[in-house]
C-alpha cells in the first residue's frame, strides 16, 4: 500500500518535470523566433517534435516508475524503432529535412535581404 504513494508522488514529479523542461524549451524557442528572422510557422513545427519527444520520454519514465521491466520496455521501444526506421529509410527525405530543420532553426546562418 505504501509503494503505491511512493509511486503515485513520483509520478507527479515526473510530470512536473516534464511540465518544467518543455516550458523552459518553449522559452528557448520563443526567443529564438524573437531575435532571429524566421517565420512563426517554423516555430510551431519544432514545438511539435520537441513535445512528442518529451511525452515519449515522459511515458518512458512513469511506466518504469510503475513497475515495468525495463527490458520489457526496451524491446517494445526496440521493435517500435525499428518499424519507424524502416519507415523512415522509406521516407530518408522527410527524415533529413526534419533534423535539418531543427539544426536551422537554432543555427539560422543567413539573415534576410542577404
Amino acid at each position: 500500500m505504501e509503494l503505491r504513494y511512493v509511486r503515485f508522488i513520483e509520478t507527479i514529479v515526473a510530470i512536473a518535470i516534464f511540465i518544467v523542461l518543455r516550458r523552459i524549451v518553449f522559452n528557448i524557442i520563443a526567443k529564438t523566433l524573437l531575435n532571429k528572422p524566421i517565420h512563426q510557422s517554423r516555430g510551431v513545427i519544432i514545438k511539435k517534435v520537441l513535445n512528442g519527444a518529451f511525452t515519449l520520454l515522459l511515458i518512458a519514465f512513469v511506466l518504469v516508475i510503475w513497475g515495468v521491466r525495463q527490458s520489457d520496455l526496451l524491446v517494445f521501444l526496440g521493435s517500435i524503432l525499428a518499424v519507424v526506421g524502416v519507415a523512415f529509410f522509406a521516407q530518408w527525405s522527410l527524415l533529413s529535412n526534419i533534423t535539418s530543420s531543427i539544426i536551422i532553426f537554432f543555427n539560422h546562418p543567413v539573415r534576410l535581404n542577404d
